[in-house]
């Protein structure tokens, strides 16, 4: 996935005399964190800044809250570009969304302005990210989370998607996990939904899950966490060995 599809379009911007003052009241407004501060030409908006609430909090004397109902268009008339950030460090629309990631991560930084061909075409927030690895995990989703361990030599994905067309298993996501390791070491996390309403959570061996299955799965105490989920150690005549799986309770749709 790339930025394009995660950034925030047109996003509003300020110029760079605007106030301090005034820049803190559209933040309050609009709930910013951050604004573009650009200039409007001929080909569109050209970045010259970017202003986060904590350039606009240290613009502002320490005995006023810079976001407080008391603050007005001249309280602080020094200009925006007085206090923002000028060197910007930005992206690209093709930019895949976890290079943004680790822009932002590695530069300790909340948002990335979006240019095309030098033009200001958008802006990509830190929330924006966390929305995308919802989504790539289909978190929002019903249904069950299994996390499958394995230290088996060879690739599990295949075996998984077989058992998954064997039982029918819609899987919505599927990440799998390296363990700073070159081996499929896993865990693989496999985001899924049963077909019928039941579910596969732990107590609830209903929908889709067979007595042979159940027979097959041997619940083991969860040390790792107190969440409602279970340990099982699941064999099956597909898997090379077994395999460690936790099985998470359903999500509602």
């Amino acid at each position: 996935m790339f930025v394009e599809k995660w950034m925030t379009p047109s996003p509003q911007t300020i110029l760079p005399e605007a106030s301090i003052s005034f820049v803190a009241m559209e933040m309050s407004r609009l709930k910013f964190r951050h604004f573009p501060v650009a200039e409007l030409t001929r080909n569109g908006k050209r970045l010259v800044g970017i202003v986060s609430k904590y350039d606009i909090a240290r613009g502002f004397p320490a005995h006023l809250n810079p976001f407080s109902i008391e603050v007005v268009e001249d309280s602080v008339s020094r200009p925006v570009s007085s206090v923002m950030t000028k060197k910007v460090i930005t992206t690209t629309p093709d930019c895949p969304i976890e290079e943004a990631a680790r822009t932002l991560r590695s530069n300790r930084i909340g948002a990335l302005p979006v240019l095309r061909e030098n033009r200001l075409v958008g802006i990509i927030t830190e929330s924006d990210v966390f929305e995308a690895f919802i989504n790539m995990t289909a978190a929002k989703s019903g249904g069950a989370r299994i996390l499958v361990e394995s230290d088996a030599p060879d690739n599990p994905v295949p075996i998984v998607l077989q058992l998954s067309r064997q039982y029918r298993v819609d899987i919505l996501s599927m990440v799998s996990f390296h363990e700073n390791s070159p081996a499929w070491e896993g865990p693989i996390n496999l985001s899924l939904r049963q077909p019928t309403a039941g579910g596969i959570s732990p107590g609830n061996h209903q929908g889709g899950v067979s007595h042979r299955q159940r027979r097959n799965m041997k619940r083991t105490t969860n040390r790792f966490s107190q969440t409602p989920t279970s340990w099982y150690w699941l064999q099956h005549d597909g898997f090379p060995r077994l395999w460690r799986c936790q099985v998470a309770a359903t999500v509602p749709f």
